[in-house]
């Protein structure tokens, strides 16, 4: 069975997975889920699709709640239905560092010997082990936002002509919502022109948290 590895000694053993069409058995190591794609002439015999980029819809959310003088901006943003090829996960498994390899604690059912890793890993070669569900929903922007009028101003209103100052706290990229194992869904490597295109992470930067403070003064 799957969790048989350890207790009846499977792992560097083959199994029989099958039969080609001319009736012979197809033996394939036991536990490991590599296949490769037959190649012709240095291409490959058949094509395997293992993701979609494109997002089946996006959207965004705003809304402005006013009280006063006090202004409360919200900017909600979401992709969902589409992949993301976390390369950054599949060289941990070269090096043995991704958390999957960790065995502490781990039931011999579900115990897995290092080659595991390393094979799964394929000389860094494409593998659908790798494709993750990159939906998101993102608090993309929040902006706070005080205006002291000229009665709040008081006496500094009059000294230096001040009508109306105006103080704006604003935040980006605040919060993510996804299962996307990776630090961030919004990647991609630029030789595809568009990270919503060419949705690879490959140690690309996640989009950064910003804070940004302004003050606006009328005279």
């Amino acid at each position: 069975g799957v969790g048989d590895g350890i207790s009846n000694n499977l792992w560097g053993t083959s199994v029989v997975i099958g039969s080609d069409e001319s009736g012979s058995p197809v033996e394939a190591a036991w536990g490991l889920p590599v296949r490769s794609v037959e190649l012709i002439d240095g291409k490959p015999a058949e094509w395997v699709p293992m993701g979609n980029t494109t997002a089946d819809y996006a959207a965004s959310w705003s809304n402005t709640f006013r009280w006063k003088n006090l202004s409360l901006y919200t900017l909600f943003d979401t992709e969902q239905g589409f992949d993301i090829y976390n390369q950054t996960a599949q060289w941990a498994y070269r090096e043995w560092k991704h958390a999957d390899c960790d065995m502490l604690g781990v039931s011999d059912a579900d115990k897995l010997p290092l080659s595991y890793c390393s094979i799964v890993y394929n000389v860094n070669d494409q593998s659908s082990h790798f494709v993750e569900d990159g939906s998101y929903i993102k608090l993309r922007e929040v902006s706070l936002r005080y205006t002291f009028d000229q009665d709040a101003l008081g006496g500094l209103s009059d000294a230096i002509g001040l009508d109306q100052a105006t103080v704006n706290l604003i935040g980006r990229n605040l919060l993510t919502w996804t299962d996307y194992t990776g630090y961030d869904p919004e990647v991609g490597q630029g030789n595809f022109g568009s990270a919503v295109l060419g949705r690879a992470d490959n140690f690309t930067f996640p989009n950064f948290r910003q804070f940004t403070a302004a003050v606006e003064l009328v005279f």
